[in-house]
């Protein structure tokens, strides 16, 4: 009588790629900054900071958004949004906490800052913003950049006003005039 062995079979060991990895557990700030209307130097304009949680857990401390303002921004007013607790020192440093437990997914009221616009003959400057609170494992965005294309401040001519129409039409009959005496047609 033939008597079976068993023979062992081999079992697949696991990788470190078959391990699914933990994920974190942690919020993720995010923050995007950008400005609305046309920036003219001599003009003002608008900047709106929106901050949001990627996480997938809430923050539990608080939120700071930063921003030094570039030449030739300077601060029109102190920074607005429901919630945050603004400052602008200096004219150009804003800085705006929030005690807020920001969920995850989720995104806190906008912050608005309005700037005057100095003079100047720059052609584009770039303003960046930074969000922070404590346990956020991502850095990588945590600020924003918004370009700004300033467009040239063209000067209108002056008006002449009456007395300068007036004196303007004048001149071009009187010219006229001339030219019919000499016997030259105006053309």
């Amino acid at each position: 009588m033939a008597t079976s062995t068993r023979t062992p079979q081999a079992t697949a060991t696991p990788t470190f790629e078959d391990i699914p990895p933990t994920p974190v557990q942690a919020p993720d700030l995010t923050i995007l900054k950008k400005h609305t209307g046309v920036f003219i130097p001599g003009g003002s304009g608008t900047f709106t900071f929106q901050v949001s949680n990627a996480g997938n857990v809430p923050t539990s401390f608080p939120i700071t958004v930063t921003d030094t303002l570039p030449f030739p921004l300077t601060l029109a007013s102190t920074p607005t949004g429901m919630g945050w607790d603004c400052t602008g020192s200096a004219g150009v440093n804003v800085t705006c906490t929030t005690n807020a437990i920001l969920a995850a997914n989720n995104s806190l009221p906008l912050i608005t800052v309005t700037v005057n616009i100095g003079q100047t003959d720059l052609r584009r400057i770039e303003n960046k913003a930074k969000v922070t609170t404590q346990n956020d494992t991502n850095p990588d965005n945590d600020t924003s950049t918004d370009i700004i294309l300033l467009q040239p401040n063209t000067k209108a001519a002056p008006a002449l006003g009456l007395l300068g129409g007036v004196f303007s039409v004048l001149s071009l009959l009187g010219l006229g005039y001339l030219g019919l005496r000499r016997g030259i047609r105006p053309s």
